[in-house]
């Protein structure tokens, strides 16, 4: 077959614009199966929050860029047969409490190849008191522990370090010193317990007053309150004699239950007689028990008191915390 100049011009533009498409379907299509990214996760590579990429690609080599506001801020480059890029995303152990937006960039033989806008919405910390333990001085309550469940609802690792002050505990708006491990990781959707161990004492005298604590965590603040002590007390018999002509109080016995959200040291309570102070550990206590844990009744029967009054009749009264029970006796 014979083509005419004006024909064979025209087949050869035809074939000229075939050969040219299939360059572009062939460009296209070998960057389609030259890069292919599976997922992009955000994790904690030894205290550094870092954006992991996993990934195949027939290319011998490539460079992921991370970008901020259009400047790269990390970037790395990995075989292509390694599948995986990490790119940091800050300094170790620093928090991302907010919204952030980036750029993923793969660049082949200073070519992109590649890009991706990511948003992520970073540590989201719900912390929640699990439990608060006391235990008792002569004098003082002591608050040993407080156990804290910390959340990580959002999708970057949270941090709590000691040295930046990230736990901060309060009592009645002072800070007071606490103790805990010295660095935290929280991972995205998980929880850890942790203690705190603050240095918290409270004289027993100030326990007829509430009490705040203020636990600080990042940007959460999270108050608990120790209601003032107001046990049931009960002063149920006191017997007197004469002893060469005094008059002695020798022994009495009470009640007390403990209504309180801690252990109560009844060595806190104190005993007037004629408004006269004495404390409990002048005497002999039976059961020989000082110390009353929440939902406890107890009677005590305290002895070898020998207590001298001048009156033939003595005012006796008990007071613990905001608690108190008197009685009139009469001598004989």
């Amino acid at each position: 077959m014979r083509f005419t100049r004006r024909q064979a011009l025209a087949l050869y533009g035809s074939l000229m614009v075939i050969v040219s498409v299939l360059t572009i379907l062939l460009i296209v299509s070998r960057n389609d199966m030259g890069l292919i990214i599976d997922n992009i996760n955000i994790t904690d590579m030894d205290g550094i929050p870092c954006l992991l990429i996993r990934f195949n690609s027939s290319f011998d080599s490539l460079h992921f860029q991370l970008l901020s506001s259009g400047n790269v801020i990390s970037s790395c480059v990995v075989k292509g047969d390694e599948n995986v890029a990490m790119l940091k995303l800050f300094e170790p152990y620093a928090n991302i409490l907010e919204e952030r937006h980036f750029t993923i960039r793969v660049l082949h033989r200073n070519t992109v190849i590649y890009t991706k806008e990511v948003s992520i919405s970073g540590a989201i910390p719900i912390v929640n008191i699990l439990s608060i333990s006391a235990s008792t001085l002569p004098s003082f309550l002591l608050i040993r522990s407080i156990m804290l469940e910390v959340k990580n609802v959002g999708d970057c690792p949270l941090y709590l370090s000691v040295a930046r002050g990230d736990i901060q505990v309060f009592l009645d708006g002072n800070r007071v010193f606490a103790i805990y491990s010295s660095t935290i990781k929280v991972p995205p959707n998980a929880s850890r317990i942790l203690s705190v161990r603050p240095l918290i004492i409270i004289p027993s005298s100030d326990l007829n007053r509430k009490h705040e604590i203020t636990i600080k965590v990042l940007n959460i603040t999270i108050n608990y309150h120790i209601p003032p002590l107001n046990p049931m007390i009960k002063l149920l018999d006191v017997n007197t004699s004469n002893m060469m002509a005094l008059r002695v109080i020798q022994n009495m016995t009470i009640s007390v239950v403990n209504s309180w959200i801690f252990p109560i040291d009844l060595r806190w309570m104190k005993i007037l007689i004629d408004g006269k102070e004495f404390s409990m550990m002048l005497w002999h206590v039976s059961p020989r028990l000082y110390i009353i844990n929440p939902g406890d009744e107890v009677q005590l029967h305290i002895s070898n008191m020998f207590v001298l009054v001048d009156e033939p009749s003595v005012e006796v009264r008990l007071v613990l915390g905001l608690s108190e029970d008197r009685m009139i006796v009469e001598l004989k």
